[in-house]
């Protein structure tokens, strides 16, 4: 009766293989995560980040943990790591159910429910006052995009055809691929944020942050 339905997620910022090089030798640590839905821009499809209203704890409990798994010569919670603030914004969302939608409905789902969201992000990564703050001040966006194929009937198990992306067949696996996705595109989103500064001025930040009681 819950039906039968299969899934692609595909982001527009995935991770880099090899990983991309660094410009200095230094850690860093995130120490808040602000998650901003503006009230004009509601969600669709699959949560975000793989859970419904994550805490901004244990949001950065899951984006710290995604970022030194792909990224660990460069992310680590030691209190020596320069610490940052991120901030993650959902700016757009959009859905569409296809010209087929009709012809679902008619046949009463034998052809699966075709549909597609995509939700825009931008990244934001902050220190404290200080040099490094100018060249990370623009935001870095990325899109991901769900399409589900969906029946009343074992014909949505069907692997969803055309599009590009990784395979989910179920609305666990789904949500649980979804948001392993969203949350290495933003770890993406702060490496990137991190490579406009140079080596030295990161030196200035880690000296500045030590200072501090």
């Amino acid at each position: 009766a819950g039906g039968c339905a299969s899934y692609r997620v595909d982001s527009s910022l995935q991770p880099r293989k090899p990983a991309a090089k660094m410009p200095s030798a230094e850690h860093f640590r995130v120490t808040v995560v602000h998650f901003v839905t503006p009230t004009n821009v509601p969600g669709g499809g699959l949560p975000d980040f793989g859970v419904h209203q994550p805490s901004g704890e244990e949001l950065r409990k899951r984006l710290m943990n995604a970022a030194t798994n792909a990224y660990p010569a460069v992310f680590c919670d030691d209190e020596g790591a320069i610490p940052v603030e991120v901030t993650i914004t959902r700016s757009a969302n959009t859905t569409d159910m296809g010209g087929e939608a009709c012809a679902s409905c008619l046949t009463l789902t034998i052809l699966p429910l075709r549909s597609a969201d995509k939700t825009d992000y931008t990244v934001q990564v902050q220190v404290k006052d200080g040099p490094a703050s100018e060249k990370l001040a623009a935001p870095i966006t990325f899109s991901r995009e769900d399409t589900s194929w969906m029946s009343i009937l074992p014909t949505g198990w069907i692997p969803v055809p055309g599009g590009k992306g990784a395979r989910a067949w179920g609305l666990d696996s789904a949500i649980r691929k979804g948001g392993e996705l969203t949350l290495a595109s933003c770890v993406e989103a702060m490496v990137t944020a991190i490579r406009r500064v140079d080596a030295e001025t990161w030196q200035k930040v880690r000296a500045s942050a030590a200072e501090e009681p």
